[in-house]
């Protein structure tokens, strides 16, 4: 397990530029297309402001 860890963090380092160029595209994706969810999903709770969010049933 300890080898497979630290080859991960061989190779992000060798290929640090790849992941920085991915990093704004899954911020993106992100943004976009998981955080609309939590929306879709409270549009069809029973919504009440004095319990918040995560009181609705």
């Amino acid at each position: 397990m300890k080898h497979k860890l630290l080859s991960f963090g061989k190779e992000m380092s060798k290929n640090k530029a790849l992941y920085l160029m991915f990093l704004p595209a899954a911020m993106i994706l992100i943004l976009f297309n998981y955080l609309p969810m939590f929306g879709l999903i409270t549009a069809f709770k029973d919504f009440n402001f004095a319990d918040g969010i995560f009181g609705i049933p």
